[in-house]
């Protein structure tokens, strides 16, 4: 029998056993159909953008295609502050929109 890592590596989704009992593993179909989703917008207002994964993708682009303008809002992703030219390449990343806050000077 392959071992388990061999069925993954080689995408091969059914091995049969030894003693005749069939393995079956399902790819995951996001990665096998080539997709990203990133999830874009403002507190109280996400909405999920689909993205090519074998295209590269900016904040920009994503804001573009999501329809939202970054006119007068800090933009983060993943916790830390971004610029509109942050290459976006980690699925399921989260891109938020928040009212820039305006110090004491």
């Amino acid at each position: 029998m392959k071992n388990l890592r061999d069925l993954l590596n080689n995408k091969q989704t059914q091995t049969e056993t030894s003693d005749g009992m069939r393995l079956v593993v399902e790819p995951s179909s996001e990665k096998e159909s080539g997709v990203m989703t990133v999830n874009v917008g403002m507190p109280g207002n996400m909405q999920t953008v689909t993205l090519d994964r074998s295209q590269k993708y900016t904040v920009s682009d994503v804001l573009q295609r999501a329809e939202i303008k970054a006119d007068n809002y800090e933009i983060r992703m993943g916790g830390s502050t971004v610029n509109l030219n942050t290459p976006v390449t980690k699925d399921h990343s989260t891109i938020l929109l928040l009212h820039a806050i305006k110090g004491n000077r």
